[in-house]
């Protein structure tokens, strides 16, 4: 009687049948009467799209070569660490007094000049370097930037500004809380201040990742306050032009590229920008010096410019600077500087302050 098994080719003489003898053949399988079996290895056999082919997973390293030793380091244990570095520093600061407070002599424009080198001096270079340091070093571990030091210098220099911002106001005024209870008060808030702000400079190295918009909110309104404070320090003084105005400049500068950063791809443009509004702020300065008002009033308008500034420069930046933008800010403008003299101590008459060679005699408040 002739077997019934189906037809299927010789696998011990046909080569093309038996994987032994070729490897590149398939085996032989019996169809399925199942139709979800023939559907699941039609399946089977379509090709896989491109998109789709070597996932991996995003924390997985996409070569078998060993990761640089910073990307083992959480960026988190090096803000901690940075954080109480210079509050510590920030402590020593408050027990550290010159004794002798040397003074540098020098003439400029056929007027004499003498610059006191006071432990608050000291105290700002060496802190101040020392905050940008630490934010060196917490912005250098974010993925995004050139792992070499050349070309990450480049990229990360413009993340300083704030936190030496931040610092110098710290240095100036802790020393003057009343008390001991006061200035540890004082170090706790500078603690928290700069720990938001270098978790706030990490967030937003990278345009459009997580958290950007809200430490981009927060950078904003912590580079503004200091520029207040620091107009206000700076403008107490009462020093000439050259000093007051050189130091109104130098801060404007900084703060506005980081302000600007986020808007523009090119360093020369962000520094352009930079250089432009501390320019115009020294200028400023250098008229105010002339004006009879007080300090806080003084600063309060180099803020409002600054603010204008920055913000035109961001709009413009953004290729969003119109008509209506101008009339928004022109019309903000004019609505600060009545509030600054009606609410505020207002704008002194120059007719009834006092002038001796030239110059009008204030007497300015020693708030600091």
């Amino acid at each position: 009687m002739k077997s019934e098994l189906p037809n299927r080719p010789n696998r011990l003489t046909n080569p093309t049948a038996n994987p032994t003898l070729n490897p590149s053949a398939k085996p032989y399988v019996k169809p399925s009467s199942n139709p979800l079996n023939r559907l699941g290895s039609t399946l089977r056999r379509a090709p896989i799209p491109s998109s789709f082919r070597s996932v991996r997973p995003p924390s997985m390293p996409t070569s078998t070569t060993l990761q640089p030793a910073s990307e083992l380091i959480d960026y988190h244990d090096r803000i901690s660490v940075a954080t109480w570095l210079m509050v510590f520093a920030m402590g020593l600061r408050l027990l550290f007094t010159l004794i002798k407070t040397p003074k540098i002599e020098f003439s400029a424009f056929g007027s004499p000049i003498t610059i006191a080198i006071t432990d608050y001096v000291v105290a700002g270079l060496l802190l101040g370097t020392l905050a940008a340091a630490c934010t060196e070093s917490i912005i250098s571990l974010h993925p995004a930037l050139d792992r070499r030091l050349s070309q990450r210098m480049g990229q990360t220099w413009s993340f300083w500004a704030l936190p030496t911002a931040l610092t110098v106001i710290s240095v100036v005024l802790l020393p003057y809380a009343p008390s001991n209870v006061l200035q540890v008060l004082g170090l706790l808030v500078y603690a928290v201040l700069i720990a938001t702000t270098f978790f706030s400079l990490y967030a937003t190295v990278e345009v459009g990742q997580i958290g950007y918009r809200r430490g981009r909110a927060t950078l904003n309104a912590l580079t503004y306050s200091s520029a207040l404070l620091l107009f206000v320090i700076v403008y107490q003084t009462r020093t000439r032009s050259l000093l007051s105005g050189t130091m109104v400049a130098v801060t404007a500068t900084l703060l506005t590229i980081e302000l600007i950063r986020s808007y523009a791809s090119s360093s020369s443009v962000v520094i352009s920008y930079g250089l432009a509004v501390g320019f115009v702020l020294g200028q400023v300065t250098w008229a105010l010096n002339y004006w009879p008002i007080d300090e806080l009033t003084g600063g309060l308008i180099l803020a409002l410019i600054f603010y204008l500034m920055v913000g035109i420069a961001q709009q413009g930046l953004q290729g969003r600077l119109r008509r209506r933008v101008v009339i928004e800010y022109a019309g903000f403008a004019l609505a600060a500087l009545l509030l600054i003299a009606v609410v505020g101590r207002g704008f002194r008459d120059i007719r009834n302050v006092p002038v001796e060679n030239d110059t009008p005699v204030i007497d300015p408040f020693n708030r600091f």
